[in-house]
């Protein structure tokens, strides 16, 4: 397995595929909304941990920010009926604290708000995956979903591309998401 890929970002396209050029090779990687909003600005060196997904007629790489984006990657593919792109989905809507915090509070009402979660799903995410979110160690500090996600959220909502909207929230810095929208609307002339 890859442990990481190193180079330079070339472009996100629509469906959350970052392409990375590395010595000369355009590697088109999956990554999660989440991974998205941190990614650097076009032409910029990102670094990605990796999992890599071989199929019988296909290789498919799937990038993520951190470690702990990884693990729940892995985590969250290890139940049953829950294959990498619905990982990646529900890694888009919720960071890894947010997730194992749903599975420990037992909440499914969550879990079944994303695309492709139903009921049985839920219920076997939190089933399955119960004992690790409960071994887990937590920070103590009130979970919150990642600001700089909500703000290219509400840029695209605001018919920003997504590359416009990475590229301005990452340039500005900001301790909730309206400071950071303000400063990336700024950018963007707005």
């Amino acid at each position: 397995m890859l442990e990481y890929i190193k180079g330079t970002l070339r472009g996100i396209e629509d469906n959350n595929t970052a392409i990375i050029e590395i010595g000369g090779f355009g590697m088109a990687i999956k990554v999660s909304e989440n991974t998205v909003s941190r990614l650097p600005e076009l032409d910029r060196e990102v670094f990605l941990y990796t999992y890599t997904e071989i199929r019988e007629n296909d290789i498919i790489l799937y990038g993520f920010a951190d470690k702990d984006e990884r693990q729940a990657f892995i985590d969250l593919t290890s139940v049953n009926g829950v294959g990498p792109r619905m990982a990646i989905n529900i890694l888009s809507k919720y960071n890894p604290d947010e997730i194992y915090m749903l599975i420990s509070s037992k909440n499914s009402t969550a879990l079944e708000s994303i695309p492709g979660i139903g009921k049985k799903t839920a219920t076997r995410i939190i089933t399955e995956l119960e004992e690790k979110a409960s071994n887990r160690p937590t920070s103590g500090i009130a979970i919150k979903r990642d600001v700089k996600g909500e703000a290219v959220e509400a840029l695209i909502a605001l018919g920003y591309t997504r590359i416009e909207a990475v590229s301005a929230v990452n340039r500005v810095s900001g301790f909730n998401t309206e400071e950071i929208l303000v400063g990336a609307l700024k950018i963007l002339g707005r």
